[in-house]
């Protein structure tokens, strides 16, 4: 990973000093502004959230935390892990940008989940023809409208890994997510934002 990030970042600057002063500034200009844009957008979904007077989650991905709010009071704390590519675990965004979701299905520890392909090979397991593991996403997990996956850690399985975090999904404290479980339905809010 080390090696790829350096990697990019020779190639970046060799491809900058190829251009012209002109180029490189609009190319400043562009991703200034789409950091701006990315503030900005983080900044409204953490006040629309704020002022949710439904119970809701909100995942902040910078501090690596997940909430369960109602009415801008927070009612539980949840430290969170990130999935990242590769399976690697940080607070990096990877396929959670800010905006609002909603909770599509929750599952319990006997629920089947399609464990993707990826999963395997980033862990050089091999791939079984049938991919569908009961409680692989640990007692209790909510899958979000887009796909994102808010699990715990399974006993089994090829999530059981707790140095492995599934790309893209959050892993929460199992204790944390039976916790709140019963008060999460599908159709709630997820916020989130970094």
């Amino acid at each position: 990973m080390a090696a790829r990030v350096w990697r990019l970042h020779s190639e970046t600057a060799h491809l900058r000093e190829q251009m012209s002063d002109a180029e490189r500034a609009r190319i400043d200009l562009a991703i200034t502004s789409e950091r701006n844009r990315a503030t900005t957008v983080a900044e409204l979904v953490r006040r629309q959230a704020a002022a949710d007077r439904e119970l809701h989650l909100t995942l902040d991905v910078d501090s690596a935390r997940m909430l369960l709010q109602r009415d801008g009071i927070t009612l539980r704390s949840m430290p969170v892990t990130i999935g990242v590519a590769g399976g690697s675990s940080d607070s990096a965004r990877v396929g959670l940008a800010s905006g609002a979701r909603t909770i599509g299905t929750v599952l319990d520890g006997g629920a089947l989940w399609d464990v993707p392909e990826r999963v395997y090979l980033d862990r050089d397991l091999p791939v079984p023809q049938d991919r569908r593991v009961k409680g692989a996403l640990g007692k209790v997990a909510f899958v979000l409208d887009g796909g994102t996956v808010i699990y715990a850690l399974p006993k089994d399985g090829p999530l059981s890994d707790s140095s492995y975090v599934l790309e893209g999904a959050v892993l929460v404290r199992g204790d944390d997510l039976r916790a709140i479980a019963p008060n999460i339905m599908p159709g709630m809010t997820v916020y989130v934002f970094d």
